[in-house]
């Protein structure tokens, strides 16, 4: 009996290994392309790397309705099946956000995984601090809470007022869409 429960154990993961990697990583990058078009978000100049279990995507430029928004270094894509990340590094934003926030985001992070599937979560870090974002998809519920750095506390006072200030120093984003 225990044999048999190992068989099946090793089959199963077997499995799900040879489906990880035989994956079409490309094709899952084009069907998130298009869904980025319906939010007039553009990803131009990529050189589309593909990895056994993941897909790099080098140097894409982000534009939002045609204005360009971001260059990027890297963004890796990891999908796995319980557990899916998004992983972008090395954002340099349009000189327009400065007036309002710092240009240089060092990674940002997206999860999504089954074991919480009403949620998006992400991790940020940059020349701002560091921030911890969540989205509901139920309820398109969006909340950013903000360490910020002290380039941003020194520099940006304008852009924190917007947020609300916790006791911990901690500031937080919440906006229902």
């Amino acid at each position: 009996m225990v044999n048999k429960i190992l068989k099946f154990i090793t089959y199963t993961l077997v499995f799900c290994m040879f489906f990880l990697y035989f994956i079409p990583k490309i094709n899952l990058y084009y069907a998130l392309e298009e869904q980025l078009h319906s939010f007039d978000i553009t990803l131009s100049d990529e050189a589309l790397v593909e990895h056994p279990f993941s897909l790099e995507i080098k140097n894409p430029t982000i534009a939002l309705k045609a204005v360009k928004t971001a260059e990027v270094s890297q963004i890796s894509i990891n999908p796995f099946l319980f557990f899916n990340t998004i992983t972008a590094k090395n954002i340099t934003l349009n000189a327009l956000v400065k007036t309002y926030a710092p240009q240089k985001i060092q990674e940002v992070t997206l999860h999504y995984t089954l074991l919480n599937p009403l949620h998006i979560t992400a991790d940020a870090q940059g020349d701002f601090g560091k921030a911890t974002i969540d989205y509901a998809l139920t309820t398109s519920h969006l909340e950013l809470v903000l360490k910020p750095s002290q380039e941003m506390l020194t520099h940006y006072r304008n852009s924190l007022r917007e947020l609300k200030k916790q006791k911990n120093g901690e500031y937080i984003y919440a906006k229902n869409f």
